[in-house]
Formats: structure tokens, C-alpha cells, sequence
């Protein structure tokens, strides 16, 4: 078995393809297997070519079987293994559109239900907050925008809505505010009111450190560049320097800036019980549901303490958490 030019440049750019795309990003890992199939291919024919046409030194039949023996061992067990776990075992659950992504065996159209009430009843310019697990479904099937996708390519957006979801319904409100042109860090909290706390004075302090004598300062705005002075546009009329800097200079980040969205989005799947008492629906909120399964990983994207929204152990919410 010999590998061509044409075949040898083809595996050699379908290899680095995979690596490329499995290392830039983990959801793109499943690209890799592309490669590894194709490439370990090449492998094992060129080791059975070995094995069967090298006729300067014979192979005993005995080696040749144990050979192809073991290669349909290593095909044969992933079909199997893990027990219950396995690749097989795994195409059995419904799609995760059918289900919502939680881990019960059901399937339904509430998913797509949802979607069509979201299309048929809502502005076509509306903005949809939603956890990012159900980005792509929102913009696909609602045919509206959401803050964030399964791309999950802005942390700090992901983290601004986890932060708007364990906030008070009064910070909640001033979070998904429509005015994007105001700093609203403050009620954020946590590490995004350090961050911008930190980056504010930063930027000041460099920029009065580039002041002339006479209260002049380059600026630049899209590769445009003019003097401009503090005495000349009003600096007076403020308390001090920094408050001038405040309101005629600084830019502030956009990730400490409302959300800007219309509705709020939450996905919620409980285990319904038996009717124990005269026909009153009971309802389980445990591990295999919807957002209120994903708590612990919202409240530690927001920067919050894990023990205050869970007794100890974590296997149980606090009164807090259904306070919050």
C-alpha cells in the first residue's frame, strides 16, 4: 500500500484541519474525529499491507488472524462500552429540541410550541434574554434575536445575564434596560462593578497624565486626531477634574451597560408525582430539568457564593435561592 501525492496532500491537510479546529474550540472537537477516522484508515491499511504482501519475510497465518482479530476488537467495543453508555445507547434519547435539553426520557412540542407563540406574538425587532443554551433555537425558530448562543463567544455577555438572573427584580429591571448608553454597573455588582471601578480609573489617570500645561489633549476618533482643551469646552462647571472626564471623555465598556432586551426567557422542567392529595398536581424540581438545573453554574458564571443558594452538600436549594 502506497499513499500518493495527491491522497498524502489530502490526509496531511485533512489532518491539520482537525487539529486547528479541535484546539480553537472544544464544541468544534467533533471536526477532529474527521481526521482521526481518515488518518488512523490510512494507518491500519498500510499495517495490513505490511502484514499481507511483505513476501520477503513470511508471516505465519496465525499473526495475520490475531491481527485483523484485534482490529475488530478495538471496532467492536465502543459498541459496548461504557455498559448503558455507550455511542448506541446514546442515539436512543429524543433529540434535545423534543425535550429541552433536560435528561428525562420524554419528548414533546413545547420547544417548538414556544417558539411559534414567540414568532407569532412578539415585534419583529425584539430581544429575547435567554440562558445561551437556547440561543441558536430562539434565532432559528423564533426568528428573533438573542443575547446570547451556544457560540458563547462574549463571556461577559453570558455573565451580565446570569448576573440579571440572581439579581432583585429591581436590579433585574435596570440590567435588561433598553439604554444601552448608560453605566449600570452598579447594579451588576461583583466583578463587573470591580472591573469597571478599576478600568475608570485607569483610563483617567492616563489621561491626565497626557494634559499639557495648558489643559490640552490629543484626541482621536477613527484615525482622526484634533487638540482639544479643558478650559475651552466648559471644565469649570463641574466639581472636578474627574467629573469633567466623566461626562465629556470617558467611553465607557459595554459590558457594564443594560442588556437591552424585551422579554425574559426561562426554560423550567419538573418530574410530576402522582396525584397524592384530592387530585392536586405535584410537581419535582430535581437534577434532570431545565434552568433551575443549571443554578450552579449560573450562580458561579455570576460571581456569587455557591453556599448561599445551597444548603450544605449542594444537593438541596436554600431559602435564599427561592427568595432570589
Amino acid at each position: 500500500f502506497k499513499i500518493k501525492g495527491d491522497m498524502a496532500a489530502f490526509a496531511l491537510i485533512i489532518g491539520i484541519a482537525g487539529v486547528y479546529f479541535s484546539s480553537s474550540f472544544i464544541r468544534l472537537e467533533v471536526f477532529g474525529s474527521i481526521s482521526v477516522i481518515i488518518l488512523s484508515s490510512i494507518g491500519i491499511s498500510i499495517l495490513a499491507s505490511k502484514i499481507l504482501n511483505d513476501h520477503r519475510r513470511p508471516i505465519r497465518r496465525t499473526l495475520q488472524f490475531s491481527f485483523f482479530g484485534i482490529i475488530v476488537v478495538l471496532l467492536t467495543i465502543p459498541t459496548a462500552l461504557p455498559i448503558g453508555d455507550s455511542w448506541i445507547t446514546g442515539t436512543v434519547i429524543p433529540p434535545t429540541i423534543l425535550n429541552g435539553g433536560n435528561l428525562w426520557d420524554n419528548a414533546s412540542n413545547d420547544w417548538p410550541h414556544a417558539m411559534q407563540w414567540v414568532r407569532e406574538n412578539t415585534p419583529k425587532d425584539a430581544v429575547i434574554a435567554a440562558w445561551w443554551d437556547y440561543g441558536y433555537w430562539i434565532t432559528a425558530l423564533g426568528d428573533r434575536k438573542s443575547l446570547a448562543d451556544n457560540a458563547t463567544l462574549i463571556d461577559w455577555q453570558i455573565e451580565k445575564i446570569a448576573k440579571m438572573f440572581f439579581s432583585t427584580p429591581e436590579n433585574a429591571w435596570h440590567i435588561l434596560a433598553p439604554d444601552t448608553k448608560t453605566d449600570v454597573s452598579s447594579y451588576y455588582g461583583g466583578q463587573i462593578l470591580e472591573y469597571n471601578k478599576e478600568k475608570k480609573i485607569e483610563s483617567f489617570k492616563s489621561w491626565k497624565n497626557n494634559l499639557s500645561t495648558d489643559g490640552s489633549w490629543e484626541y482621536c476618533f477613527e484615525e482622526k486626531c484634533e487638540m482639544r482643551s479643558v478650559i475651552e469646552e466648559g471644565y469649570e462647571k463641574y466639581p472636578t477634574l474627574f467629573d469633567y472626564w466623566v461626562s465629556n471623555i470617558w467611553n465607557f465598556d459595554p459590558r457594564v451597560a443594560a442588556l437591552d432586551a424585551d422579554y425574559v426567557l426561562v426554560n423550567i422542567a419538573a418530574y410530576r408525582i402522582p396525584d397524592v392529595i384530592d387530585d392536586l398536581p405535584l410537581y419535582l424540581l430535581g437534577d434532570k430539568g431545565g434552568d433551575e438545573t443549571k443554578a450552579w453554574w449560573i450562580i458561579k458564571i455570576a460571581g456569587l457564593n455557591i453556599m448561599d443558594y445551597y444548603y450544605w452538600g449542594g444537593d438541596a436549594y436554600s431559602d435564599h435561592f427561592w427568595d432570589a
